[in-house]
Order: C-alpha cells, then structure tokens, then sequence
C-alpha cells in the first residue's frame, strides 16, 4: 500500500495529478480522448481516465505511467470527479 511514509515520492505524484486534474474542465479532457500528459518532478507522465470498473458514479480511476513510445501504465488510483465535470 503507498503512503506517505513508504513511498511518498508516489503520493507527491498522485496528490500533484489530483490537484492538476481539478483545474481541468470535462470539455477539455474529452478533447484530449481522456488522455492528459502532466509534467512533475520534472518528467513527462501520461494520465488516461478509465471508466470500466468504477465503483461509485463520481468515481474514475487513473491509469499514471510514462508516455513514450506507447502508455505503460505504472500505477492506478481511484479519483472522484470534480464538481464541475459533466460526463
């Protein structure tokens, strides 16, 4: 399990995602075909929103991982849609 006490370079990330993602609006996110690239520790990641397998209806879950040359996806978090997202 990641927390901030054992990995907390990963919660940075995903606190960092999170907070970029909550600026976003839904328009732009589906212009994007829900695949946003994010800059962080000074790196390139690739966010894509994936919607199987959600559990509450204001909840997606973000596939985090490096964007070249194809999306690997290195971690999946739970994250619950702004307010102001209208999917």
């Amino acid at each position: 399990m990641v927390t901030p006490d054992s990995y907390p370079k990963m919660c940075e990330l995903f606190e960092a995602v999170k907070a970029h993602l909550d600026t976003l609006t839904s328009d732009y996110v589906e212009d994007q075909g829900l695949k946003i690239r994010f800059s962080h520790f000074g790196r390139t990641f690739s966010i894509e929103l994936l919607h199987t397998g959600q559990l509450r209806r204001n909840e997606v879950y973000l596939s985090i991982g490096h964007p070249e040359p194809i999306h690997t996806p290195m971690a999946i978090i739970g994250f619950q849609m702004p307010n102001h997202w209208e999917f």
